[in-house]
């Protein structure tokens, strides 16, 4: 079987493309990433805030405040890895049923 220049061209064309599709899912995906860790991270500030944070008073955190602050974004962050770790367990223990 040999290949007309003209179907060997059209070839090179669709890797092309699939490479060009391949980058723009990967560029997507990183951007989906970074939006879902921002909203991570403005979830947790105002959580912990919304616990540790009774009343601002004055420009800095007294050392209650802060401990509260340092103690509750561990604390969520632990949780959320967990919630991850689980969400993808189930996930793989799904894929591996359909299979």
């Amino acid at each position: 079987m040999s290949f007309q220049p003209q179907q060997f061209q059209q070839m090179q064309q669709m890797q092309q493309m699939q490479q060009v599709q391949r980058q723009q899912q990967m560029q997507m995906m990183q951007e989906l990433q970074i939006k879902e860790a921002m909203e991570l991270f403005n979830e947790m500030v105002k959580t912990c805030f919304d616990k540790c944070i009774e009343e601002p008073k004055g420009e800095k955190l007294n050392e209650t405040e802060k401990a509260c602050l340092d103690k509750c974004a561990i604390k969520y962050m632990k949780h959320n890895m967990r919630v991850t770790e689980r969400f993808q367990l189930g996930m793989q223990k799904e894929q591996s049923r359909q299979f």
